[in-house]
């Protein structure tokens, strides 16, 4: 079953302070690790019940690094930190005080991030908008280059962005 807005809100009180939107229909298509390589036609957990998927030599453990290695298969390396940077995409990795992972989100190009919330909505969100006592932190940063394709869209969004606060002064 899906979770609504308002459960999405009372299980992340953050949300609703740091702000979010909701960008897609709820889907039990996917989930957050899927989503956050791109994938949406496939639920990827470490359970390995049926109609899931998990990588080949990555641990189905549950901790923090099990999880880093699937993200590194996909070809993302560690990096000190959430900031933007040009010609990368980044992942956050949210972990429990006890290093079980529980979360993963994708950076968009504004500095904001994009989550798969279960099967419910896909949502943009604060860094620190689904951090709570389930969900743990963003523990773990990793990046991977941007194909070309990508980085000259995300400089085009930087250029525009610049244009406009010179344009309307902000």
């Amino acid at each position: 079953m899906a979770i609504s807005v308002t459960e999405l809100e009372a299980d992340f009180p953050n949300l609703k302070r740091t702000g979010y939107k909701v960008k897609s229909s709820p889907t039990p298509e996917y989930n957050c690790i899927a989503f956050a390589v791109d994938i949406e036609n496939r639920w990827w957990d470490n359970t390995r019940r049926p109609r899931t998927y998990w990588p080949e030599g990555v641990p189905d453990d549950g901790r923090i690094d099990s999880l880093q290695r699937l993200f590194e298969l996909q070809g993302y390396t560690e990096c000190s930190d959430h900031q933007v940077e040009i010609g990368f995409t980044k992942v956050a990795l949210y972990a429990t005080p006890d290093r079980q992972w529980t979360h993963a989100a994708k950076q968009l190009r504004n500095g904001r991030w994009l989550s798969k919330c279960g099967k419910g909505h896909d949502i943009e969100h604060s860094l620190r908008g689904l951090e709570s006592a389930a969900y743990g932190t963003a523990t773990k940063f990793l990046r991977r280059a941007l194909e070309t394709r990508g980085l000259l869209e995300w400089l085009s969004v930087r250029i525009i962005q610049v244009i406009a606060r010179c344009v309307l002064g902000r």
